[in-house]
């Protein structure tokens, strides 16, 4: 599964055409405080791209990320 994680300073309306575009990821609304584990975390530099490396997660920073080329970017960092 692909979860996308709204910025808690930013209003979840803002990612309403990156929904209506894409239903193949479970989108995590607001302040919500549910962090699941997962296998690669995907993220700008961040506190909660670093919590999740220090327990092991994979790490994958980016700038700017193309999220049709998601799935072959997550298979090479997984070595799939």
């Amino acid at each position: 599964d692909l979860y996308l994680k709204s910025h808690p300073s930013i209003n979840d309306s803002l990612y309403d055409g990156l929904r209506k575009e894409n239903t193949a990821f479970v989108f995590l609304e607001g302040k919500s405080y549910v962090f699941p584990k997962v296998d690669v975390l995907i993220s700008y530099e961040s506190t909660l791209a670093y919590e999740y490396e220090s327990i092991g997660t994979k790490v994958l920073f980016y700038d700017d990320i193309n999220l049709y080329e998601i799935r072959e970017i997550i298979a090479n960092v997984l070595e799939l």
